[in-house]
Formats: structure tokens, sequence, C-alpha cells
């Protein structure tokens, strides 16, 4: 009985501890991977990916005009619009306050200027006259960057300045 016991509390202590780890690793807003799970899990990996780095335009602004309730429903928004767009196999992660990484695993340059394009009709179906989102997104891959996913998530860094200089060129709704 004794055993029994044992064995019942430490399955229960398992799956607090699984649950645990769970909530470390998603955030609490989007349900989206956080930035702890790409610096611990992610990384590192190597192989054939594609990177989407995204960051909501004029963020800031909405927020400081609108409210943080109004950039917490952009930011759930957006996370959403990039899961309809997205494979099972891709990694959604809210990698810093309004900037998104998508990995995406077995992804070639092709593949990944389409998603990059897939990733605009998606937020453009969600805007309406109450909240328009628009994000500035740099892509890359393997093929395109080199050997890691730290060379990847670089070149897409890179790319996805360059838009937002763009997008500030030519002034963006928020």
């Amino acid at each position: 009985k004794q055993k029994a016991q044992f064995a019942q509390t430490a399955a229960r202590n398992m799956e607090k501890e699984k649950h645990y780890r769970q909530r470390l690793n998603r955030d609490a807003l989007t349900g989206t991977y956080n930035r702890r799970y790409y610096e611990e899990v992610v990384r590192n990996n190597i192989g054939p990916a594609g990177i989407a780095l995204m960051d909501i335009d004029d963020f800031k602004i909405c927020n400081d005009t609108y409210g943080h309730h109004a950039g917490d429903l952009a930011l759930e928004t957006v996370a959403k619009a990039i899961r309809g767009c997205i494979r099972e196999t891709d990694l959604l992660i809210r990698y810093g306050g309004d900037e998104f990484l998508l990995v995406c695993p077995h992804t070639d340059n092709e593949s990944a200027l389409g998603l990059e394009q897939d990733l605009r009709l998606g937020l453009a179906a969600v805007s309406d006259e109450a909240l328009t989102v628009s994000a500035s997104i740099g892509v890359a891959t393997v093929e395109t960057a080199g050997n890691t996913l730290a060379d990847v998530y670089r070149v897409a860094d890179h790319n996805m300045y360059r838009e937002k200089r763009m997008v500030h060129a030519r002034g963006a709704d928020c």
C-alpha cells in the first residue's frame, strides 16, 4: 500500500512539474512559445529551416493612443492570424514585446517567401475598422544565411529592419 501511495505521489509530482515547465515556456497572453523556449531549446538546432521575424508596425503608438488593452488585443490578434497561416511543425515564439519569431523546419527560400506573403494576407484578413494590424516581416533560410538558426536569425532581423525603415518612410497604421 505504501508503494502504491508513493507511486501516486510521484506521478502527481511529475504531472505538476510538466505543467509548470509548459507554463514556463509559454507566453501567458498569446499562448505562443516564449523567448526562454527559444534560448533553451530551439536556438541551437541546426538543419534546414526558415525563419520569419515579425514586428508589429507602430505598436508603441497603438499602446500610447488606445491603451494597453488595445495593445494586448493586437498581440492576441497577430498570434491568432499567424497560427492560421502555419504548419503544425512550425514554432511560433513571442520573442519580445511586439516581436514574433516563426521557426519553420525544412523550409527552403521559395517556401519562406511564400509564407511571408501568406502572413501578410493573414494579418490583412484580421484587420477591420476598429483594429488595423500590419507587421514588418523579415525572412531567411539556411539556404540564404548559413548553417545555424542564429545565422538565419541575424539575416531575418536585418531584412525585417530594412522593411520597417521602408514602412516608416511611407507611413503606417497601427
